[in-house]
């Protein structure tokens, strides 16, 4: 046990010097070339690949991030898919024998390019989402559990569904401007619990 817990302490501080700002559940977790603001909280067995994550933002268990960049102070809940690659499917065959070097056809992998995905700050996405490559999201927008995302959310919009549809707005049309116009995710953590009573009502 004790030396369970040691290998876990080098890992964890292996991921606290490439990864500044990393904090979470080690067990089962993937990061490949990414990078963090502080305080990014990841819970265990989540795979992150080649994304950015902003500050105070949360990854939940067994969710798979791919070619995004997140915004600050976003929520994203268990096992959702964001940026996953897509299938060639105007191709003769859907088989991946013709890019994929495993299958022992192709001498060597090919890699189509990704559009990345862009979350904005103080999104929420619940549990079981998937959101395509490509998608943005807007800051302050709500993502309701199982939808699929194949298009654009406007900020501060509620949308859910497969495929994901507009809900209804979260705020009215001028608080919303207000609070892009506020920004309070970027301020520092001193201002930012000041106006705490201005961003709960």
């Amino acid at each position: 046990m004790r030396i369970k817990n040691l290998i876990k302490k080098l890992l964890m501080w292996r991921f606290s010097r490439y990864c500044p700002g990393f904090k979470g559940d080690w067990y089962g977790i993937k990061i490949y070339d990414c990078k963090f603001d502080e305080n990014v909280y990841v819970a265990h067995h989540a795979e992150l690949l080649h994304s950015y994550i902003g500050n105070h933002s949360s990854i939940g268990r067994y969710t798979k991030v791919r070619e995004t960049d997140m915004g600050k102070y976003c929520s994203i809940s268990w096992q959702c898919t964001i940026g996953a690659p897509t299938h060639p499917y105007k191709t003769i065959t859907n088989s991946a024998l013709t890019y994929r070097k495993e299958y022992g056809v192709v001498d060597k992998d090919i890699f189509n390019e990704q559009k990345r995905t862009i979350i904005g700050n103080d999104v929420w996405i619940g549990q079981d989402v998937t959101i395509l490559p490509g998608v943005h999201i807007g800051d302050g927008a709500v993502i309701g559990l199982n939808s699929v995302v194949a298009s654009d959310v406007e900020p501060y919009t509620i949308v859910a569904g497969n495929p994901a549809k507009p809900i209804r707005k979260r705020l009215d049309d001028e608080m919303i401007q207000l609070m892009l116009q506020l920004k309070w995710w970027d301020k520092p953590v001193d201002e930012i619990n000041k106006i705490i009573p201005i961003i709960t009502i």
